[in-house]
């Protein structure tokens, strides 16, 4: 987005939350980590939250409401343990997950494999079995969500262009490597 629509985005937000601290400071700092977002985008997610939020969205709620309207909503931890359910039920412990067949959501996949398909299969307390899948469920669909988000912002992008491809350091590393050379 451009300049003058991240700075209509902000004006916007801090009409809509009055009691909110307004600053030049506040407005700059929205300005430049909203700058990268599809306007479009952006707005449609900066409304959800004015019609939502009962105080001014941080701007990783704003970024996290983008990453909804863009992937949909978080899938639920109980819906994913629901389709882990029906592949034990379909496929039982002598087939393997990965192999014989494929889960849909690829979270649900790590879930299964961190938590062991045969053991899942064969547990004998399923109660115990759903607290940690959707518990490990929410950790892995947040986590993911994050990389997707911090990964397109500008600072990371940039960072990642300083990477070389191969294993050998940055020349980033290089340097404060240099800097830092004999101090403990």
């Amino acid at each position: 987005m451009t300049k003058s629509e991240a700075a209509k985005l902000v004006a916007g937000l801090m009409a809509a939350f009055p009691g909110a601290l307004s600053n030049a400071g506040t407005t700059q700092v929205y300005q430049r980590m909203l700058a990268d977002l599809d306007y479009q985008m952006a707005n449609a997610a900066v409304e959800r939250l004015i019609a939502t939020a009962r105080y001014l969205p941080t701007v990783a709620e704003i970024r996290d409401c983008c990453m909804d309207l863009m992937h949909g909503d978080r899938r639920a931890g109980g819906e994913a343990w629901g389709e882990c359910l029906k592949a034990i039920s379909r496929w039982g412990v002598y087939r393997v997950p990965g192999r014989d067949f494929a889960f849909q959501d690829p979270i649900v996949a790590r879930c299964v494999h961190a938590l062991g398909w045969e053991n899942l299969c064969n547990s004998e307390n399923q109660a115990a079995d759903r607290a940690r899948f959707i518990e490990l469920y929410h950790q892995l669909a947040t986590g993911t969500r994050k990389e997707q988000n911090a990964g397109v912002l500008p600072a990371a992008q940039r960072l990642n262009a300083l990477k070389p491809a191969s294993g050998e350091p940055s020349a980033l590393v290089k340097q404060l490597a240099e800097k830092f050379e004999g101090k403990p």
